[in-house]
């Protein structure tokens, strides 16, 4: 795959425009996914996550009729591979922080809590396309986490710093508290969704939210 301009700045500024002019919907939707993957201990972690990408891969393209809350349950579609996602980056993660690092450096504690900061922003920047190429490139788990990492590690410093801001920006809401993350969570996954169809532009053609209410 070419290399691709990534232009940070652009697309975060696209994602707060497509949030302010989508804000009710994609709060209410990020709302639901988060809590209905918490009470469930992170079972419908996966269709939750393909049904916020779904919903907003087609704000992104300006797809009609605009999606709605109940959209969110298309994630549905896709609850196999997104779960099998889930659990084998959380798997990485689990197990590079709290078995590698923690192991090796539980007596460093400040260290230790740089090496974690790197290692879960690379693990995100690497993984950074896994949901979207399954929900919209109609790839099987392992094959969209290899795609993505393929795809981040070709530019990895530029993947970096677009996944760092990404959520950096995200997490403003998290300054009135917990409730707060739910106001400005959404321009991740803006971000997210914006980068994919500017990386991926061969894949527009694939699945969409529309093809999954046929």
């Amino acid at each position: 795959m070419a290399f691709t301009e990534i232009r940070t700045g652009e697309w975060i500024a696209r994602a707060v425009n497509i949030y302010k002019d989508n804000f009710i919907l994609l709060v209410a939707t990020h709302f639901v996914a988060v809590m209905l993957s918490v009470v469930t201990l992170g079972i419908l972690a996966g269709p939750m996550m393909a049904g916020l990408f779904l919903i907003t891969i087609a704000l992104v393209d300006g797809d009609e009729p605009v999606p709605q809350v109940g959209d969110l349950f298309h994630g549905f579609s896709y609850i196999v591979q997104p779960f099998l996602f889930v659990v084998v980056w959380w798997g990485l993660v689990l197990g590079i922080t709290s078995g590698v690092i923690g192991t090796l450096l539980q007596h460093s504690p400040f260290i230790q809590f740089i090496a974690n900061f790197v290692v879960l922003g690379a693990l995100q920047t690497l993984g950074f396309f896994g949901i979207p190429l399954i929900v919209g490139g109609g790839m099987d788990a392992l094959s969209a986490l290899g795609q993505s990492v393929n795809t981040t590690r070709q530019q990895f410093g530029q993947f970096f710093l677009l996944a760092m801001a990404a959520s950096i920006v995200s997490s403003l809401g998290g300054v009135f508290f917990i409730l707060g993350v739910f106001l400005t969570l959404p321009i991740h996954t803006c971000v997210v969704c914006i980068a994919y169809r500017e990386v991926f532009a061969d894949l527009k053609a694939t699945a969409t939210l529309n093809t999954t209410r046929s």
